[in-house]
């Protein structure tokens, strides 16, 4: 657990500085969505979750391919956690207006309107957390990767559950 929080704090602090090792490179996100759904197909079948992925063809942006893959990770591990059984889980992408945006929406409680904010701080974790283990720096890392890619992660209600929304300028650094 130790090890984990630490490697999250190191990737927070290269994503706040801009001081990653490899350059941006094109990063072909249908394809690495689809992988993070095959990774996380059976967790979400053992938890009785729909997992489903919905890309759109071609879906691309300038950047760090395993920072961007840590951050969709993250948002999809906290749904998953945060989702009853029977429950689903939906990973997309859309395009529009020169942005591309990676949603991951949940059927799960959500997070309300006003703790939103907080809720990407570091170690924050909510009143309705589940006593799983976690560091509460998942969301503050998919925050710092969206920022370092010139982009925002947005929290927002899925009526029920959240979706989380990693808005990225196509073809950035």
């Amino acid at each position: 657990q130790m090890q984990r929080v630490l490697t999250a704090l190191l990737q927070i602090a290269e994503a706040e500085s801009g001081t990653v090792g490899a350059r941006p490179e094109p990063v072909a996100l249908d394809l690495m969505l689809d992988e993070l759904g095959e990774l996380y197909q059976p967790q979400a079948e053992e938890q009785g979750i729909a997992l489903a992925v919905s890309c759109e063809p071609g879906s691309r942006v300038l950047g760090h391919r395993q920072l961007l893959a840590q951050a969709v990770a993250n948002l999809i591990d906290n749904a998953l956690k945060f989702t009853p059984a029977g429950g689903r889980v939906d990973l997309r992408t859309q395009v529009a207006d020169g942005r591309l945006v990676i949603s991951v929406a949940d059927s799960g409680p959500g997070i309300p309107s006003g703790d939103r904010a907080r809720a990407v701080e570091p170690f924050v974790r909510l009143a309705n957390a589940p006593p799983r283990d976690g560091s509460g720096l998942g969301l503050n890392l998919a925050a710092a990767v969206a920022r370092l890619h010139g982009g925002s992660l947005r929290l927002e209600d899925n009526d029920p559950g959240l979706v989380a929304r990693l808005d990225l300028p196509v073809g950035a650094p």
